[in-house]
């Protein structure tokens, strides 16, 4: 996420801004403030439940955390990045710039999330299959 975020940066710098309006600024903090919400909420619960919520040590994960946020998404924490992100293509105001959260999204869910979901799978078995048909990837 962060990578994504200062190649937009570099992209607002190069290209600069071709959408008007000051009411992209409203929009772009509400994302903003909503995704830091979001992924914030989303790691206290993994905390909570006393399991690990880093992605890069998912075979540390004790326990399916499904409830609270996790009842409405699997991946509150890489929603609120992509949140965040399209927060900040408002902010920068170019359109082009919206090729970041999309770029990050692919790329996470075909690099990361896949792959943590086929561990989760390994691990949890029936339990983790009925939750990802309860529950959106995203929302």
């Amino acid at each position: 996420m962060v990578i994504v975020a200062a190649l937009m940066w570099l992209g607002h710098l190069l290209l600069g801004n071709d959408l008007a309006g000051g009411w992209l600024l409203v929009v772009g903090s509400t994302f903003c403030i909503a995704g830091v919400g979001v992924a914030v909420t989303g790691f206290r619960t993994m905390v909570a439940a006393h399991t690990s919520p880093s992605p890069t040590q998912i075979d540390l994960v004790k326990y399916m955390v499904t409830g609270g946020i996790y009842s409405r998404t699997r991946n509150p924490m890489y929603l609120g990045m992509a949140l965040l992100l399209i927060g900040l293509e408002c902010i920068l105001a170019n359109v082009w710039l919206l090729l970041g959260p999309l770029v990050f999204v692919f790329f996470i869910q075909r690099f990361q999330i896949a792959p943590e979901e086929r561990v989760l799978l390994h691990k949890f078995g029936l339990e983790y299959e009925g939750y990802r048909q309860r529950v959106r990837r995203w929302i």
